[in-house]
This record gives structure tokens, sequence and C-alpha cells, in this order.
């Protein structure tokens, strides 16, 4: 569905044993939101679960997909010990910089 970074794919049969966890592309494209599967075919149990979880006043502030075909804007990593790289990788240089000074 979605191009990302990785090799990331979909597996339909993956997706319906594993509650959803088979719509793999789909999790990389957008991870923070609640359902797996984006499209009307791609099965996700989970998701069900949530939108039972809905109704019954257990879960709120559901974040939903971007169609598919919109482009996914993803944040920049930052690294909390410098000033630059992503994920947590350290900016070895900035680090050097600053014990040099």
């Amino acid at each position: 569905n979605y191009e990302t970074t990785d090799a990331s794919s979909n597996t339909w049969w993956v997706g319906i044993l594993a509650f959803g966890e088979g719509w793999h592309n789909n999790h990389h494209a957008q991870p923070d939101v609640a359902p797996a599967g984006h499209r009307w075919f791609e099965f996700d149990l989970t998701w069900q679960v949530i939108k039972l979880m809905k109704v019954l006043g257990l879960a709120w502030d559901i974040k939903m997909p971007r169609p598919i075909g919109m482009p996914v804007q993803r944040p920049v990593l930052r690294s909390p010990l410098g000033s630059g790289g992503g994920g947590g990788i350290p900016d070895v240089a900035a680090m050097e910089a600053k014990a040099a000074d």
C-alpha cells in the first residue's frame, strides 16, 4: 500500500491468523494509528476489539490512518544525546565539540 524506507510488506494470511499483524507495511507507513488494515479487505481483529472498547467507553482519542495515496508526513527523529542523528543515535561530533569547549 505504501512506499517505505524498509522492506516491510503486507501478508494477507498473517493478517488473518495474527489478528491484523500481517498488515506490516501499513504499520510501518503510519505507526501511530489504531487500525493496521487500511483497505476494506484487510481484516484486523484487533481493530474490531478497539472499536468495541470505544463503544463501551474504554477507548477514546483513536487515531485513524490518512487515506491511501495521501502523502505520509513522518516526524524527524532527534537524538536526546546530540543535535543530529535519529532514533536515539548520538551525534558524536557534536558531543566531542561540546566536551572540547
